[in-house]
């Protein structure tokens, strides 16, 4: 929903080109060692011809956001950036 959003916003195609291996353990209860190995190899991503720009709502520790740039890569995508929405770190700064 976020990413159909951001592209109406800007007038560009979006695609769902990465999908999870198995599953998704919820990793909000998780702390960085724990999130990476949730991580590990959990992630397949698509080739696609026009450059990708990875969204995800909320980074806590980037782990997520690294391998779903990594498996993007893998898959021949070329990942030009990353967009982020929120940071769990700022709660309760501001």
């Amino acid at each position: 929903m976020l990413a159909r959003q951001v592209s109406r916003a800007l007038g560009i195609e979006t695609a769902r080109l990465l999908r999870r291996l198995n599953g998704g353990d919820a990793q909000r209860f998780q702390g960085r060692a724990g999130r990476e190995r949730l991580s590990e190899s959990r992630f397949l991503g698509t080739a696609c011809r026009s450059p990708v720009i990875i969204i995800d709502d909320v980074v806590t520790t980037g782990t997520s956001l690294t391998v779903s740039c990594e498996a993007m890569r893998h898959g021949g995508a070329m990942v030009i950036a990353a967009a982020v929405i929120g940071d769990a770190n700022l709660i309760g700064k501001y």
